[in-house]
Parts: C-alpha cells; structure tokens; sequence
C-alpha cells in the first residue's frame, strides 16, 4: 500500500510538472506573439506617417510649381504688353 501511495504520488508530481511546463510554454509563445503583434503595429505606423510625409510633400511641391507657372505668366504678360507699347509707340514715331 506504501508503495501505491508513494507510486501515485509521483504521478502527481509529474503531471504538475508537465502542467507547469505547458503554462509556462503557452505563457512565452504568448509574450512572443505579443511583442510580434507591437512590432508590426509600430511598422505599420511608421509606414502610415511616412507616406502621409511623402503627400505633404508632394502636395508642397505641386503648389510650389502653381506657383512658379502663374508668377511666369504673369511676367510673361507683362513683358508682351511692354513690347505692344514700345512697337505702338514706335510705329506712331
């Protein structure tokens, strides 16, 4: 009967043993998959703010050229119409 008793007690120990060893498997697959989760969710930002940087940008540099086109226009028409007055005023000489 001591032999059972000492027999069944070992079981116990190892099926504690084994439940421990699970727990603590599961408990570091767990934090493995976790940290995997934050790292792509940080990628993910970095992505996300580096193509909204890349739109700012873009969107900086288009107004920019608006505006170069408009200024050269602008003196583009004004140096027409000094050439309309100078040939007006020379043809009336």
């Amino acid at each position: 009967m001591q032999a059972l008793c000492k027999r069944l007690v070992e079981v116990v120990v190892v099926v504690v043993v084994v439940v421990v060893v699970v727990v603590v498997v599961v408990v570091v697959v767990v934090e493995v998959v976790v940290v995997v989760v934050v790292v792509v969710v940080v990628v993910v930002v970095v992505v996300v703010v580096v193509v909204v940087v890349v739109v700012v940008v873009v969107k900086v540099v288009v107004v920019v050229v608006v505006v170069v086109v408009v200024v050269v226009a602008v003196v583009v028409k004004l140096v027409l119409a000094l050439l309309v007055v100078v040939v007006v005023f020379a043809a009336i000489e």
